[in-house]
């Protein structure tokens, strides 16, 4: 009796994990990489339409140990620390959708820590199109705080008072009605926005098929920025569930771990 009742147990657990697990994540990176090697064509992470793409020319983009924690989650993986040397900006793209979105809801989520710099250095994460428009950006500058920018919309931007060192950062990306609000660390979609933008009103600016991590300096010296976890979906539990995987391991190790206290 006591295995079947384990047994049932275990089987609703799973069931409400696979439930749970039923997100719309429409793309994900958790740069589960080798080590100290460059990202530069790594094709890995789920719904990309593209390999990672670099400049090689304005520092370096390098997948390093170990995964970044924020926001009460852990990354799974290793991580992607972006490195700009003197006053440049290194950067490292790669293409999400085979066509361009321009309407509907759409949810980001990335981890980023702000490794090394000044007062000059910065580093974000932004989506465009490949008409180089640019109407999402998130990140930091000037070594101060997280904000959000719309670049083709006169850079209207919104600065969250929010010192960047690490965050899980959260984006909600309406583009039907061209909108922008970010969380920092959220612990529901409930919390009270910490920045909102409006994007361009014009909808041939406000679409995106694609994403660049950047990190940079307008001065000399060397500027880095960690990147991790992107995840890509169209509600707020799309981006901040675990992976199915690891839900369902949390689940059964649960059940097996009740079951010898049983016995």
């Amino acid at each position: 009796m006591l295995k079947t009742n384990v047994t049932i147990a275990l089987v609703a657990l799973l069931s409400l994990a696979v439930g749970q697990a039923k997100a719309t994540l429409l793309a994900y990176e958790g740069f589960d990489y080798t080590a100290n090697t460059a990202v530069v064509d790594a094709n890995g992470g789920t719904g990309w339409t593209g390999a990672w793409t670099v400049s090689a020319t304005n520092g370096s983009q390098t997948v390093l140990s170990p995964t970044l924690s924020e926001g009460g989650a852990t990354g799974i993986g290793n991580r992607l620390s972006v490195t700009a040397n003197g006053s440049t900006t290194s950067n490292a793209s790669r293409v999400i959708f085979s066509s361009m979105k321009n309407s509907g809801t759409y949810w980001l989520s990335v981890m980023v820590k702000n490794d090394a710099g000044n007062s000059t250095t910065y580093g974000y994460l932004q989506l465009g199109d490949q008409y180089s428009n640019v109407p999402v950006r998130v990140g930091y500058s000037n070594g101060g705080n997280w904000y959000i920018q719309s670049p083709n919309n006169s850079n209207v931007k919104a600065d969250t008072g929010i010192a960047a060192t690490s965050a899980l950062l959260v984006l909600k990306i309406d583009l039907t009605n061209k909108t922008l609000d970010l969380w920092v660390n959220p612990s529901s979609a409930s919390d009270t926005a910490d920045g909102s933008v409006a994007l361009h009103p014009t909808s041939s600016y406000v679409r995106f098929d694609r994403l660049s991590i950047r990190v940079g300096s307008s001065s000399s010296g060397t500027s880095t920025g960690s990147f991790d976890e992107i995840r890509i979906g169209e509600s707020y539990a799309d981006v901040v569930i675990p992976e199915p995987a690891t839900l369902s391991l949390l689940v059964v190790g649960g059940a097996l771990a009740m079951l010898r206290r049983r016995r």
